[in-house]
């Protein structure tokens, strides 16, 4: 669990040292949304939380995206 979270903060400092020292500012705000959304998964996964299925989400969007959702 700690190696798991270790690894995880470890290669997000990396990356977004990278990301500052070469003035990426978009790419930052990219990356570290997605690093965020990475963590709060990781951590409903290490104490045993129930996930939220990212299929209904896709499905719901698609079908919204086509205007499949109407009756």
């Amino acid at each position: 669990m700690v190696v798991l979270l270790l690894f995880f903060l470890i290669s997000g400092f990396i990356e977004i040292k990278q990301l500052i020292n070469k003035k990426y500012w978009h790419e930052l705000k990219i990356s570290s949304i997605f690093l965020s959304i990475t963590l709060i998964f990781l951590l409903l996964y290490i104490f045993n939380m129930p996930l939220p299925n990212p299929a209904k989400f896709i499905e719901y969007e698609v079908k919204d995206l086509f205007h499949l959702n109407y009756k």
